[in-house]
């Protein structure tokens, strides 16, 4: 269809050309020709591209609508299956011959932790479906402006890493030294180190806040 279309705009480029400019020589109106037929190319090579992109954005919306639907009409019957399997955890921990007062205490046990086991299945469900976000590493710190940057990375980096297991932290000749001296009861060793700790950390982050203190109170114990 485009191809036609920049066939018929030749024409009548052509036809135009030799209407306005009977006397011009074959080398100029080979030239303007030429112009002329490569403004059209690239007109047609946008709407080409244009109608491409649309078509790429019609059908990335089409898939991300149909797995929503998916994701919706799956978490439907997950919670209907959910409701019963509430109902048989109520029937076997309830006794028949309880008094009264225990089995309704047994129930309301139930009905308060439920909500809570549905929603890590829900989570465990929708990060399944989800596809895995990468985390870049980013780039090393800088010494400029502040030369305790580095250090400061690479305590927190080996103490509290977000790519890391256990496992592969275990193999850290730092790790261990670092944690051996947050658990060194002696002359204030510990204190210190997690005092040092809490300045490096950003206590505006919840999630920080609550590792140390998580840290702080494992150390101790």
């Amino acid at each position: 269809e485009y191809m036609g279309i920049l066939e018929s705009f030749l024409q009548s480029a052509g036809a135009t050309l030799l209407a306005r400019w009977p006397n011009m020589s074959a080398r100029k109106l080979a030239t303007a020709a030429a112009a002329k037929a490569e403004t059209a190319a690239a007109r047609v090579g946008n709407a080409v591209e244009a109608v491409a992109v649309r078509a790429d954005r019609a059908v990335q919306e089409a898939v991300d609508s149909t797995k929503a639907s998916a994701i919706q009409f799956a978490e439907a019957r997950l919670n209907k299956a959910l409701d019963k399997v509430a109902e048989v955890v109520k029937k076997a921990a309830v006794d028949p011959d309880m008094p009264r007062p225990i089995q309704r205490t047994v129930e309301a046990v139930v009905d308060d932790v439920f909500p809570e086991v549905r929603y890590e299945v829900l989570s465990s469900f929708q990060n399944v479906l989800r596809a895995p976000i990468e985390v870049p590493d980013g780039e090393r710190p800088s010494c400029c402006p502040n030369p305790f940057s580095p250090i400061r990375a690479l305590i927190l980096y080996t103490l509290f890493p977000h790519n890391r297991s256990f496992w592969r932290q275990i193999r850290s000749p730092l790790w261990w030294l670092l944690s051996a001296i947050s658990v060194t009861p002696v002359y204030g060793v510990s204190q210190g180190f997690f005092l040092l700790l809490l300045l490096l950390k950003d206590p505006r982050d919840e999630w920080q806040l609550c590792s140390y203190i998580l840290g702080l109170k494992s150390a101790f114990f």
